[in-house]
């Protein structure tokens, strides 16, 4: 490790420490530090060896502040409904048939609105991150026994 290579690494754990020390009114300061540490991170390749943050510490992807510290609101968009073209290319896909191309181009879509988007939005800087995920399949459960 090279004399360069530790100044960097020095002064990635001291922004990180000063950004941790302040106290969560000052969100603007504690954002900068942050944000300059982990910009001092991409210019280091090697910043695997280093332990930054912590695996449950998760942080905003703009103003880099901590979600523990600054709770985001986080909603769920919904369900887009499905129009009588893709209850159609739904059926046809259920039932085998062959489909068209624009039928499988428009399959390929119709993955992506079957699923749910949660969105978390920063406090701080308005960031809005979406992430979608599957819905589970629901069966019926029948509540007679069948003995």
């Amino acid at each position: 490790m090279d004399i360069g290579e530790k100044i960097l690494h020095n002064s990635i754990s001291f922004l990180q420490s000063v950004s941790a020390a302040m106290p969560n009114k000052f969100a603007a300061a504690k954002s900068f530090y942050a944000t300059k540490s982990s910009i001092l991170q991409l210019k280091d390749n090697e910043s695997k060896r280093l332990k930054i943050w912590k695996k449950e510490d998760m942080k905003c992807t703009r103003c880099c502040l901590s979600f523990n510290d600054y709770p985001p609101q986080v909603y769920l968009l919904r369900k887009k409904r499905p129009n009588r073209f893709a209850a159609k290319v739904t059926r046809k896909i259920e039932k085998k048939y062959p489909l068209t191309r624009y039928q499988l181009k428009y399959s390929e879509r119709l993955k992506n609105i079957n699923t749910r988007t949660i969105i978390r939005r920063c406090q701080q800087c308005k960031n809005e991150v979406k992430q979608c995920f599957k819905m589970p399949s629901y069966k019926l459960i029948s509540l007679v026994n069948k003995n």
